[in-house]
C-alpha cells in the first residue's frame, strides 16, 4: 500500500500549501488532526506539548515533506499516513495529488527570497569581527552533535534573521563574522519544526576584542545561556592563535518576561475562561482574529485597542506581550517566530488596553495575553485555526494572535 510521510505536530498547518504560522503552546494537551488529499484519506497523530518554562516556548506546524528527519532522542513529530488509492486508477490519483503537492511547493519557493546564513569564520583578517559562543543540545544527560538545530541572529532593524546551523561545528562552538551594531538572539528552530524562543539582545561593538555570548544549553523543554568561556576561549585561542587572550567575557542572559512564580494551565476551572477548541486562555475581540495560520488580518490605527473576553473570576488581572514578527526559513520552506518585544503590560485591570506610543507601519506583530493572581500565571492564550483547499485541510490548535499594521 502506497504511504505519504506527513510531518505533524500539536497545532498543525499545511506550510508549503497554507503559508506558515509559529505555534506557541503552553498547555499540556493531546490532539489528533485529520488530513484528507485528494484520494487520500488518512488520521494522523499528534505530539504532546509541554508546560511553557520561562525560558522556553515549544512551536509547532505540520508540513509536507517526501523525506524522512534522522532519528535523536528528541521525540521526532511524525506520522505516516496510510493511503487507500481505492480501485481502478487509484495509484494514478496519488502520483497526481503528488505532482500538484510539488508544485504548488516550488511556485511558492520561487516567491520567497532565499535566507541569508551565518558560517564559521574560517581566517580571520585585521577587519574581522568575531562574535563566538557554543551550542549544547542534550538528550539523555549526553551532548548530542548531531542536532540539526539552526540558530537566528536578527541584525537591529532588520526583517529577515540570519541563520546558523549548528552542525557546522563539530565541537559546538560557532565563530561568526558580524559587523558592529546590536543584535538580537532571537532563537532556535528544530525538525518538526519546533521553534524556541531565546530574545536576548547583544552589541557588537565598533572596537575591542572579539566577544563571548555564552554556550545555548538545551535540555528541553528548557533553554539556556550559560557561561562556558574558559572552555570556549581555549578553543578560540587555537583556532585563532594570533588573537589569543584577546577575546571578552559577554555571556547573555536569557531575559524573563515579567514577575512570577510559577504558571499554571489556563483551562483550570480556577482562571475563570472557557477553552474551546479554537483557543486556549482569554478570546480576543480586537484586533479581529482570522483563524487561519498566517493570515495577520490588517488594522487601521498604529495605535490600537486589544480586548478580550474577561474572566469570571475575582481577583484575576491579565499580562499583554507583543512580539515584533520574524521571518526565517528551514531548509526549502520558511517559518516564522516571534522577535523582539516591543511591549509588554502587566498586571492590567481590565480586559482591555491601547498602546499609547505608535506601532510602525505596515509590519506583522504577534499579541497574547495571560492570567494573573499575584505571582501566579498562566501560560499564554492561544488561538486554532481550520484550512480547506482544494486538495487538503488542516485543523489545529496553538498559534498566537496575529495582525498588520496599516
Amino acid at each position: 500500500m502506497p504511504r505519504l510521510l506527513v510531518a505533524a505536530t500539536s497545532g498543525c498547518v499545511l506550510r508549503q500549501i497554507a503559508g506558515f504560522c509559529d505555534l506557541d503552546t503552553g498547555t499540556r494537551e493531546r490532539r489528533p488532526h485529520a488530513l484528507i488529499v485528494r484520494g487520500i484519506h488518512g488520521r494522523v497523530g499528534s505530539q504532546t506539548t509541554v508546560v511553557e518554562k520561562p525560558s522556553s516556548a515549544a512551536s509547532t506546524a505540520v508540513h509536507f515533506t517526501l523525506s524522512t528527519f534522522p532519528y535523536t532522542k528528541r521525540p521526532r513529530p511524525e506520522a505516516f499516513v496510510s493511503v487507500n488509492p481505492g480501485r481502478g486508477n487509484g495509484e494514478k490519483d496519488v502520483m497526481r495529488t503528488l505532482v500538484a503537492l510539488c508544485t504548488t511547493f516550488l511556485l511558492l519557493q520561487a516567491a520567497t527570497a532565499s535566507a541569508e546564513k551565518l558560517h564559521n569564520v574560517k581566517k580571520a583578517t585585521a577587519n574581522t569581527r568575531i562574535v563566538y559562543g557554543g551550542f549544547d543540545d542534550y538528550a539523555d544527560g549526553a551532548i548530542n552533535r548531531k542536532s540539526r538545530a539552526t540558530l537566528f541572529v536578527l541584525p537591529a532593524g532588520g526583517g529577515r534573521a540570519l541563520e546558523y546551523n549548528v552542525r557546522e561545528s563539530d565541537d559546538g562552538v560557532f565563530y561568526w563574522d558580524l559587523p558592529p551594531g546590536d543584535y538580537l538572539l532571537v532563537g532556535l528552530l528544530f525538525p518538526g519544526p519546533t521553534t524556541a524562543h531565546i530574545g536576548a539582545e547583544f552589541r557588537v561593538p565598533e572596537s575591542g576584542g572579539d566577544i563571548y555570548i555564552g554556550t545555548v544549553a538545551v535540555v528541553w523543554p528548557q533553554i539556556s545561556i550559560q557561561d562556558q568561556f574558559d572552555r570556549a576561549a581555549r578553543m578560540y585561542d587555537g583556532r585563532f592563535p594570533e588573537r589569543a587572550g584577546t577575546s571578552v567575557n559577554d555571556t547573555l542572559q536569557v531575559p524573563r518576561i515579567g514577575n512570577y512564580a510559577s504558571i499554571h494551565d489556563p483551562c483550570d476551572p480556577e482562571w475563570g475562561v472557557r477553552c474551546e477548541d479554537k483557543g486556549v486562555g482569554v478570546t480576543p475581540l480586537t484586533p479581529t482574529v482570522e483563524y487561519l495560520p498566517d493570515k495577520f488580518p490588517r488594522i487601521q490605527s498604529l495605535t490600537p485597542t486589544f480586548s478580550w473576553e474577561p474572566s469570571q473570576r475575582e481577583g484575576v488581572s491579565y499580562d499583554l506581550i507583543i512580539y515584533e514578527w520574524v521571518k526565517g526559513s528551514f531548509g526549502p520552506a520558511y517559518v516564522s517566530v516571534k522577535g523582539k518585544v516591543v511591549r509588554y503590560e502587566e498586571g492590567l485591570t481590565e480586559p482591555r488596553w491601547q498602546t499609547r506610543v505608535p506601532l510602525e507601519s505596515n509590519t506583522r506583530y504577534y499579541w497574547s495575553v495571560r492570567l494573573r493572581q499575584g505571582d501566579r500565571v498562566t501560560a499564554w492564550s492561544t488561538q486554532g485555526h481550520f484550512v480547506f483547499l482544494l486538495f487538503a485541510w488542516s485543523s489545529g490548535s496553538g498559534q498566537w494572535f496575529e495582525f498588520r499594521t496599516p
